[in-house]
């Protein structure tokens, strides 16, 4: 088999994956509640059924990358000083994407329904969800398996921006397709110059939390 084919056939699969398992969550929901009552017990407990269909993807990943011995983080690997460094660039990329948003909201009036995302953050899901587990997973997902697939058979630069692509376009709103793809970009390139995907990962936890942060804070 070509190995390009075989590592975007590998690409692939992971994407199907990442969206297959929220599909798995919600459809064994809708059968467990009934599908009429299915969206008015998903607007109470999305978070709960978010956290689930993480764990439930990136444990399916891990299992198979343990299997093979392919596992992408096996120590901590970060010293006080890179933890440090890591969280003042994720910082950046949390100014980088207020400025983007500056810059287009007026093109973009439906962005508003994101706020959504954040109310009510007395909720320890909401922050376990945003803050953990969405970092974890989708840095694992894009700039762990992804990026290291498509660097195999394309130059780097080419399998971090198709990365970021994929990545950005995961998400439900067009402003954030955009700054998604944008802060993807960069996140490769830290994973790539690091060498650990520990350094993306710490990036993407800052980034959510101070947007959940300034949410629950009312600031």
């Amino acid at each position: 088999m070509n190995k390009k084919v075989e590592k975007l056939g590998y690409v692939l699969l992971v994407l199907l994956w990442f969206l297959g398992s929220q599909l798995i969550v919600g459809n064994v929901t809708a059968l467990i509640v009934g599908a009429q009552q299915y969206q008015a017990f998903y607007n109470t407990y999305q978070y709960e059924l978010n956290f689930i269909a993480q764990a439930l993807c990136l444990s399916v990943i891990l299992v198979i990358d343990y299997r093979y011995k392919k596992l992408l983080v096996k120590t901590w690997q970060l010293s006080v000083k890179e933890v440090v460094r890591y969280i003042g660039l994720g910082i950046g990329l949390y100014l980088l994407s207020v400025m983007i948003n500056m810059l287009l909201l007026p093109y973009f009036p439906d962005y508003v329904e994101i706020q959504n995302m954040f109310k009510d953050q007395s909720s320890i899901w909401r922050f376990i969800v945003i803050v953990v587990m969405a970092p974890v997973v989708e840095e694992y997902v894009f700039r762990g398996k992804i990026q290291g697939y498509l660097k195999e058979v394309f130059p780097i630069t080419l399998a971090i921006v198709c990365q970021a692509l994929l990545f950005g376009s995961m998400h439900a709103l067009a402003l954030q397709k955009i700054y998604a793809s944008v802060i993807g970009i960069l996140l490769g390139i830290a994973r790539e110059k690091s060498g650990k995907l520990q350094s993306s990962i710490m990036m993407h936890m800052t980034v959510n939390f101070i947007s959940w942060y300034i949410a629950t804070m009312h600031i």
